[in-house]
């Protein structure tokens, strides 16, 4: 690193480069010229290495890592979206918890319509968030996913289940179940979801004018 050192970043580049040529698997030398690629502003290649030290690295949380730059370098800088996505998807598969991936991912798969993907990751999301709010924000959306976009009048009344089981006197879902348990047929469950919907109503009416 004695040319960097000395300012000549172009060299060190060259010879960096060239280290990894010899072995894509020199992680100090991929490490190395990613700094002078950011510093060089050259976001095409920054990805590149850091998804190449995603794969080198052992631990998950430095993969994970390295996966998020890449990705965030590929949705903003270089507008790469199904790039981007990618990444993100591995990052929730190595940290399903990881709150920006899940929110990266989930724009991009909505902006682009890929609505099997976006419910895949909201139920990911939703099988490990420890917040009854979240959770409770979350399966409304994937309901109206399951029930508007994929078709899928049985799985979304599933979610919603889910979601009363938090909340049972949530009134749009409420309404939600009812509307879909009248799709399905099932009338003396839709009346008694109706029900429940019109008292909760008025118990939240009453709340307010008190």
């Amino acid at each position: 690193m004695l040319l960097w050192a000395k300012g000549d970043r172009g060299h060190a580049r060259f010879a960096l480069r060239a280290a990894i040529d010899l072995d894509e698997r020199d992680l100090a030398s991929i490490k190395a010229l990613q700094r002078i690629v950011a510093e060089a502003g050259d976001a095409a290649e920054h990805a590149d290495l850091l998804e190449l030290e995603a794969k080198l690295r052992l631990d998950e949380t430095g993969q994970a890592a390295a996966l998020m730059k890449a990705g965030q370098l590929c949705l903003n800088a270089l507008q790469q979206r199904d790039r981007a996505a990618t990444c993100f998807k591995r990052v929730m598969e190595l940290e399903p918890g990881n709150p920006l991936a899940f929110h990266l991912l989930s724009d991009i798969l909505e902006v682009s319509q890929r609505w099997e993907e976006l419910a895949d990751a909201f139920r990911t999301r939703i099988n490990v968030i420890e917040a009854d709010e979240e959770e409770i924000s979350l399966r409304i959306r994937l309901a109206v996913i399951e029930r508007d976009r994929l078709d899928l009048p049985e799985t979304a009344l599933a979610t919603l289940n889910g979601l009363l089981a938090l909340s049972s006197r949530h009134r749009e879902a409420l309404e939600a179940r009812a509307e879909l348990q009248s799709r399905l047929e099932r009338w003396r469950e839709s009346a008694e979801s109706y029900i429940l919907a019109i008292d909760t109503a008025e118990e939240q009416n009453e709340l307010r004018s008190a």
